[in-house]
């Protein structure tokens, strides 16, 4: 089964995913210029907002400050701080973008404080078969600049199915999580590679892609704010544990630093 237009093929498709992206770079340029209301900036992926959210709640609880958060794949997020975004601390859905930044000077240190599971979901309640990649089509979040589109294509590449999949129009690739979860909803597609985070928050089945994970990491900027930092320590404690297990993530047997 093919859908009509799974992925602008050509020069064509490669010009308006750049296009889309850059709207995406300029969008989160403009927001990190400015001034939030006076509030530090986080950057977080799309796919995992919630469960950061939800961690940030629980950090507010234990009497942390204010965060402004601002919603960006991980690739996108380092082009617009390397831009001149302001960020005080980024999440990132996988480790190459956040060594990017530390290597520029743009981060002070990264730390490694969850790993990610992929997973192929669909909306129906049995779990899909890995067979499904195969024969039926697929929605991936893009692997420039998303950590489980990295993930995604290293697996299909290594299952002989990403060229195939996009020759024979079988693989949608979109800029994010959430956007893969609209093309199964609307049918566009019959299943989406994501987060186990992502689908935790979904109805339907899922089956977890085997060898599939991958590191999350916070990253601080030089000159961060107090509160920031607070954050990024409570998101590698003990008090975060449990939420970030229950959001579907793997925990190091301890967090490892990075300066």
């Amino acid at each position: 089964m093919a859908f009509r237009s799974s992925r602008l093929k050509g020069e064509s498709g490669v010009r308006w995913r750049r296009l889309l992206n850059g709207v995406a770079l300029l969008g989160g340029l403009v927001w990190g210029i400015l001034p939030a209301w006076g509030n530090e900036m986080l950057s977080v992926p799309p796919g995992i907002v919630h469960c950061v959210r939800a961690l940030y709640d629980r950090f507010r609880q234990a009497g942390g400050g204010e965060l402004a958060f601002s919603e960006s794949p991980s690739g996108a997020a380092a082009q617009q701080m390397a831009s001149g975004a302001r960020f005080d601390l980024l999440i990132f859905t996988e480790p190459k973008w956040p060594k990017w930044l530390l290597e520029r000077g743009l981060l002070e240190k990264t730390t490694v404080f969850a790993r990610g599971c992929l997973v192929l979901w669909w909306p129906q309640p049995e779990a899909p078969s890995l067979d499904l990649l195969r024969r039926g089509t697929v929605a991936v979040p893009d692997p420039e600049i998303t950590g489980y589109g990295m993930l995604a294509k290293a697996y299909l590449d290594r299952e002989g199915l990403w060229q195939q999949g996009l020759a024979s129009r079988r693989i949608l690739v979109l800029s994010s999580g959430p956007q893969t979860v609209t093309a199964v909803e609307s049918g566009t597609v019959q299943s989406a590679l994501m987060s186990l985070t992502l689908v935790r928050k979904l109805s339907g089945g899922f089956s977890l892609v085997p060898g599939a994970s991958i590191d999350q990491v916070v990253g601080v900027a030089p000159g961060a704010g107090p509160e920031a930092r607070r954050f990024a320590e409570f998101l590698c404690s003990e008090n975060a544990r449990a939420l970030l297990e229950q959001g579907g993530f793997v925990m190091p047997q301890a967090p490892e630093e990075r300066p």
